[in-house]
């Protein structure tokens, strides 16, 4: 196959848009297939092996993403006929795989990560500060168009691939998609990348006590991912507890807000805040816990745990939400789950919790491998390239078919 994989998102964040663009890029590469990734923006990205990549100069969004839009047009509009299929990592406000495709009558296959209106209930918990000005860009202007487009292309994809069954469900539900054309395919983990390492060794590069109890958490400071509860949490459990801290690595929009809390908490000698790290340096912080924690907030359009497969891959005990997304850690005996404390009482529970596997893994750990294997036996990123590979060649031969 011949695939323009159009990104519509920046691909140097330090979140997990880049991992999981390269892993379905080189997967699909070494598969046999060519892939080109198209992206508008200006972006450091390190996950150049096999596939070419086609960069903008863009660094920021545009209004509804105009520019981005002419963009794509521009630079695929003449040679877009040479590719079989067009495969677009959605962002609501691009139209143009879309036009692209109906322009060329190619396949166009749209990954899912989210749906708007689920997000948009999440951020107005946060944007309460805004001016009023900003509120009604944001929730009127923004709100109206964006659904719209949002519907449209979605009535208009070939197929749809979503992350989470949640989202599934809601672009047949509510979008009224044809089953057919909805699969869901969960994101996986490198088995190569992440595996376990030496605790000591990796505490000892990074520069981390080697007698500590490390809880940790890994991944992009936003709110859905419930810090501040996790911090509100951990000082109770510290309480009862000595020679123990709590890691904190990434960055985000909430960042600030996160150390401010810590600050007035008192908890600056117990919290260590380790800005973003890069994919390939991960796994020895992950290595370094003793307990991954992942308290992130329940939310309609579910959760593709890529986190929780990174920890379980290194061996890491973890304790998460009691989200459907999560339950695969009670369900096969390879984790722990709690409820999403909502108050106070909420985080006295979680507390418990860990001071309960606290007691457990300082006393009688766990050294067997199961963790690992049963992730990487059930979700790798080689399983989600050869199903994603799958529904691709069934997406042209129908298309081809018609034509």
């Amino acid at each position: 196959m011949k695939i323009a994989y159009l990104c519509c998102e920046k691909l140097d964040l330090p979140n997990a848009i880049p991992i999981h663009v390269s892993e379905i890029c080189e997967g699909l590469t070494k598969k046999g297939h060519l892939v080109h990734l198209y992206s508008p923006y200006r972006n450091t990205f390190t996950f150049f092996v096999n596939y070419s990549v086609f960069t903008g100069l863009l660094s920021t969004h545009s209004l509804f993403c105009l520019i981005e839009n002419i963009w794509f047009y521009k630079i695929l509009r003449k040679k877009i006929k040479a590719y079989d299929l067009i495969y677009c990592r959605f962002y609501r406000r691009f139209w143009a795989p879309l036009l692209l495709s109906k322009v060329s009558k190619i396949p166009l296959v749209n990954e899912v990560n989210e749906i708007y209106r689920f997000e948009r209930e999440l951020e107005k918990n946060v944007l309460t500060n805004y001016s009023w000005y900003k509120r009604l860009l944001n929730f009127i202007i923004m709100d109206r168009i964006s659904n719209l487009i949002e519907r449209f292309i979605h009535n208009a994809e070939n197929l749809s691939i979503s992350v989470t069954p949640e989202i599934s469900n809601d672009l047949i539900n509510h979008f009224k998609l044809k089953p057919k054309i909805v699969k869901t395919i969960s994101n996986g983990v490198n088995e190569h990348l992440f595996f376990p390492m030496d605790k000591n060794l990796c505490r000892k590069e990074l520069g981390l006590e080697s007698d500590i109890f490390y809880l940790g958490f890994i991944g992009h400071i936003e709110y859905y991912q419930g810090i501040d509860k996790l911090i509100k949490s951990t000082k109770i459990f510290f309480q009862n507890t000595q020679k123990t801290k709590l890691i904190i690595i990434g960055s985000g929009p909430y960042t600030n807000d996160v150390k401010k809390l810590i600050s007035e908490l008192g908890l600056n000698d117990r919290i260590l805040m380790v800005p973003a790290v890069k994919a390939e340096e991960s796994p020895k912080w992950i290595n370094c816990f003793d307990l991954g924690i992942l308290l992130k907030i329940p939310i309609d359009s579910g959760i593709s745990p890529l986190k929780l497969y990174a920890m379980l891959a290194c061996n890491i005990p973890v304790l998460a939400s009691d989200i459907p997304s999560f339950r695969i850690l009670s369900e096969n005996g390879v984790g722990y789950l709690v409820t999403y404390p909502e108050n106070e009482g909420g985080c006295q529970k979680v507390a418990e919790k860990m001071l309960e596997i606290y007691k457990m893994e300082t006393l009688n750990p766990d050294k067997s491998q199961k963790r690992r294997d049963y992730v990487i036996k059930n979700f790798t990123w080689s399983d989600t390239v050869q199903k994603t590979e799958k529904y691709m060649k069934q997406i042209i031969s129908e298309s081809t078919h018609i034509t």
